[in-house]
């Protein structure tokens, strides 16, 4: 099970707390449309800023075109608040990509916490995500 899909499943009191990581930095919409998408590990080296900002060009590419397909009326503000998050990852985040992935890491990282926590696992060592 992803960690998006077992993040859904938290007890209400952990689900506030993970709304509360999402912010006007990364919306929680994004999150929940990407939740299929891999993000890496990428240790804070100046050598990897080329390779993130072509994660993060993908990344914002990918919401563009998951705002472009939605078409259900019933879905309307979900597409507009995609093609904003991405307008905005734009403008904030290209001239400095890895300002964004690691705000993105950093939620995984709580989030996965929350999870671990919520299934009484232990928190400690290296977590892996098997999406954003």
């Amino acid at each position: 099970m992803s960690l998006w899909a077992k993040a859904q499943q938290l007890p209400s009191e952990s689900l506030q707390q993970i709304r509360a990581i999402y912010g006007d930095h990364f919306p929680i919409e994004v999150r929940h449309y990407l939740a299929q998408s891999e993000i890496e590990p990428v240790p804070d080296n100046p050598q990897h800023e080329q390779y993130v900002a072509g994660l993060v060009n993908s990344l914002i590419t990918e919401i563009e075109n998951k705002a472009a397909v939605v078409t259900d009326a019933e879905y309307f503000l979900t597409k507009l608040k995609l093609a904003e998050a991405a307008k905005m990852f734009r403008q904030r985040y290209s001239n400095n990509p890895m300002q964004l992935y690691t705000y993105v890491r950093q939620c995984l990282a709580t989030e996965m916490r929350l999870v671990q926590v919520a299934g009484g696992e232990s928190c400690h060592g290296p977590t892996e995500f098997d999406g954003i």
